[in-house]
């Protein structure tokens, strides 16, 4: 942030840190006049033959030039005000969309909102921590989004005091997914005349900026087309995910964008046992609607034909708004290849993705974006001592063609854990089993850095938060 008073200007943080000295404030500069001296009568011919003399008082005027003014201290930013102004406020959003840090830009800013929206289109959020059953767990140091983290814990509410609680107060909100810094709550199962509801109280909040909106309840005629859900548990019969909105037209309004940022779509699925039926909530119209289903028989050409017993899909992950579940049990099936089931969003279709060559099932996998429309698979070797990075086409085409990327090694002696990912992110755990500890790691899919997370006496079970700090972020319901 930038503050201004009269002629001195600082440069402070968030918090309100100054970040830089007072603009000098130079003395008047002494002004030093030769003696008179006697013109040429040539010259006393002309009434002003020279700007700076005058018949009168002929004389020429010398200033001292200041010394350029000291550089600033170690640390801080020296973009400022004076040196900013003369540049059109295109350029200086062009210069800002390229500072290496968040810390940069704020210390640099004369943002705009505009131009915050367009900070956030072009970086991906930092991960600050994750959910488990103990609340919000945040990075420490040294990972280099601690600060940016303990900012958030200070401001966010991760209790969702501020959410009313589900019509079934018998139940708490259980945190099923999270992404652009939304939280997707969950009711919980509830029992009616004896009878699991498959269909759950659903609620979306924005924890840092406690915002909320609980979403209207599934319609009968949308719920009639679930005719026979797997009987494997509430949890694993069905998935509500959080997706991207639907893409802006590069020629839509600063409005329309704005509305972008806090429109939110969810993919309610339930695996039934001759085919998967979805549904999905647009937070821009309020309703849930259907789209096409797809059978088991017809994903997998004809090969199963009997109605399934067990789910057989993993947990879900997301790229280049496209869903993918790891499929497992396949052999269980009859089924002799193995594959991921994917749905893309935006065209609301299913498919088959390839797995790389080899043998995946029971394998946990991570989804990420390789940049370039290309996908990313990250999976651990046998032996768990270094992590796998395939790299694929594009993630819309479900390439079937991998090329391992890279290897990195993750050291001898533990076992290690994928616990989940997002597009940039994966989030790792080395269990120690002579302490009983377990260390968190993450990997950076931009930087292959893996860094150190957390420290504690079990693995964390929930989904990764990433978000901006308060200073570069909105509301996002």
């Amino acid at each position: 942030m930038e503050r201004t008073s009269g002629s001195k200007t600082t440069l402070s943080d968030h918090s309100g840190q100054r970040h830089g000295e007072e603009a000098m404030d130079y003395p008047c500069l002494t002004k030093r006049l030769r003696k008179p001296e006697t013109l040429p009568s040539s010259s006393r011919s002309n009434p002003n033959p020279n700007p700076l003399s005058t018949s009168e008082s002929p004389s020429i005027r010398r200033e001292t030039v200041p010394p350029p003014p000291p550089p600033p201290p170690e640390g801080t930013s020296i973009i400022t005000d004076d040196r900013l102004s003369p540049l059109p406020h295109v350029l200086q959003e062009e210069i800002f969309l390229r500072l290496a840090t968040p810390t940069d830009l704020v210390r640099a800013s004369l943002a705009r909102r505009s131009f915050l929206r367009r900070f956030r289109k072009c970086h991906s959020p930092p991960l600050l921590g994750f959910m488990d059953w103990e609340g919000f767990s945040q990075v420490l140091p040294p990972h280099p989004s601690a600060p940016a983290a303990r900012e958030v814990a200070r401001a966010a509410d991760f209790s969702f005091s501020f959410v009313p609680p589900p019509a079934c107060h018998s139940v708490d909100w259980k945190v099923l997914d999270i992404r652009d810094g939304r939280v997707l709550l969950c009711g919980g199962p509830k029992i009616e005349n004896g009878r699991l509801l498959l269909f759950p109280e659903l609620a979306v909040c924005d924890p840092l900026h406690r915002q909320h909106r609980l979403l209207p309840p599934i319609p009968d005629d949308l719920a009639a087309l679930v005719g026979d859900p797997l009987a494997v548990g509430y949890y694993h019969c069905s998935n509500a995910i959080l997706v991207p909105p639907a893409p802006c037209k590069e020629d839509e309004e600063e409005k329309e964008e704005s509305d972008n940022e806090t429109s939110f779509r969810l993919i309610w699925m339930a695996r039934c046992t001759t085919e998967v039926v979805t549904i999905v909530y647009s937070s821009t119209t309020g309703q849930w609607q259907s789209i096409a289903s797809r059978s088991w028989s017809d994903l997998f050409a004809g090969q199963l034909t009997e109605p399934l017993k067990s789910s057989l899909l993993g947990r879900c992950q997301c790229a280049y708004g496209c869903l993918y579940w790891p499929m497992k049990q396949m052999p269980l099936h009859g089924l002799n290849w193995e594959a991921m089931l994917m749905l893309d969003t935006i065209r609301m279709e299913f498919a088959l993705a390839d797995y790389p060559p080899g043998r995946w099932t029971g394998r946990r996998i991570g989804i990420v974006e390789a940049g370039g429309s290309r996908l990313g698979l990250i999976s651990l070797s046998d032996g768990t001592s270094h992590l796998c990075y395939f790299v694929s086409g594009n993630g819309q085409e479900c390439s079937s063609e991998w090329e391992m990327d890279k290897v990195i090694p993750l050291g001898h002696g533990n076992s290690h854990t994928i616990i989940d990912s997002t597009e940039r992110y994966l989030l790792l755990v080395e269990h120690n089993s002579e302490t009983g500890y377990s260390k968190c790691f993450s990997l950076d899919v931009e930087t292959f850095q893996l860094k150190k997370v957390w420290r504690k006496s079990h693995a964390p079970c929930g989904p990764i938060y990433a978000n901006f700090p308060p200073s570069l972020s909105s509301g996002t319901i």
